[in-house]
């Protein structure tokens, strides 16, 4: 009855039958291999080892789409507008890129995502866009999602900051909890998959990684995005 009365409707081009229709999903490009850090192809998305000697603690970074018009729309639609349904068809992406990637070994895996202090948002919508990502992608894949790290203090928006600022904005912004070392300790983590919406520079995903694994040098800290912004 209720899909009679609300009809899904196609955020890319409006026709009713999908949340996003098979036209539109085909029109999604796929993001090439690359490291953030040179924007050079790499395999895997691994961040090249004279690139990470600058503090980098990100190793990997899998992007599922080039940041267009619809791809955009899509994530906005999640994040600001409510339609939590799309949840479901952007972490079947995520899933996918995943899955078929052989270095990651599910045995000695969590996934995690990036934490947030934007409470009004959450209460107003009552989800958090990339722990729900998160959290379907681990039913999906089998692999456990977990709250590994926490924000310890506010932070300004990256969106209008410079690569500089961004790095300063977020510098030690992020703690790993004790429940999360306790995790990775008794389950013998080797890898963590940290789930965000979009990527622009991987500054956020890379503090995240530097709290990670300055208890923890051992990991493998991967980052897995719907899509890169500039």
């Amino acid at each position: 009855m209720l899909d009679r009365l609300l009809p899904d409707i196609c955020v890319g081009c409006k026709q009713q039958g999908s949340i996003i229709c098979k036209q539109c999903t085909s029109n999604l490009l796929p993001h090439p291999e690359i490291c953030l850090a040179t924007k050079h192809e790499s395999p895997y998305g691994k961040i090249t080892r004279w690139a990470r000697q600058d503090g980098r603690a990100l190793a990997w970074c899998m992007i599922c789409f080039r940041f267009d018009p619809l791809i955009n729309t899509c994530i906005r639609a999640l994040k600001y507008h409510h339609r939590r349904h799309l949840a479901t068809f952007l972490s079947s992406k995520l899933s996918l890129l995943i899955q078929c990637n052989p270095l990651i070994e599910k045995d000695t895996t969590l996934l995690t995502r990036v934490p947030s202090h934007r409470w009004r948002r959450y209460i107003t919508k009552g989800y958090n866009q990339s722990q729900l990502l998160a959290n379907r992608t681990s039913i999906n894949l089998s692999i456990p999602s977990v709250h590994l790290l926490s924000k310890n203090r506010h932070t300004l928006s990256q969106v209008w900051l410079n690569r500089k600022d961004r790095v300063t904005n977020l510098a030690n912004a992020y703690t790993l909890t004790n429940q999360g070392k306790k995790t990775i300790t008794d389950n013998k983590i080797t890898t963590v998959i940290i789930i965000d919406d979009v990527v622009t520079t991987g500054t956020t995903l890379n503090e995240c990684a530097k709290a990670l694994t300055i208890h923890f040098p051992h990991l493998n800290v991967w980052g897995c995005c719907l899509a890169r912004h500039g």
